[in-house]
């Protein structure tokens, strides 16, 4: 397989792949990677709009899960990280969601302000 290399896991899931990352916000450019291989992150047009580009085609999309941090936790307090089931594009290998802030508006994340994801994916026999 092209790409990222991936190592088994124990899952009820056969051929589950995990991508996980880790970046800081830098306002109204792209965030920074703090931790990851095998995927950039880029800011996607308007304020708090985000793309995820994988490397490689990891299978079947299964879902994300994302967790905000902050140097405080005032700095995260009301934020939120969201996708719908639409946001995954197989043929780009892109996620895109949106961070918003505690009055439901779109805001980019500041240095302050940390994403972790965690992205599952299921092996098909295209792999």
């Amino acid at each position: 397989m092209a790409g990222t290399d991936v190592f088994p896991v124990r899952s009820p899931t056969p051929e589950k792949v995990f991508i996980d990352g880790y970046v800081v916000g830098t306002g109204a450019a792209n965030p920074t990677k703090i931790v990851g291989t095998g995927w950039t992150m880029t800011r996607n047009g308007g304020a708090g709009l985000y793309r995820i580009t994988f490397d490689a085609n990891q299978g079947q999309f299964q879902g994300v899960v994302f967790q905000l941090g902050g140097t405080t936790p005032t700095s995260v307090a009301g934020f939120s990280a969201n996708w719908d089931s639409d946001s995954y594009n197989p043929a780009t290998k892109t996620l895109d969601f949106t961070v918003t802030n505690a009055s439901n508006v779109a805001a980019d994340l500041t240095s302050a302000q940390h994403v972790y994801f965690n992205a599952s994916f299921k092996r098909t026999q295209a792999q």
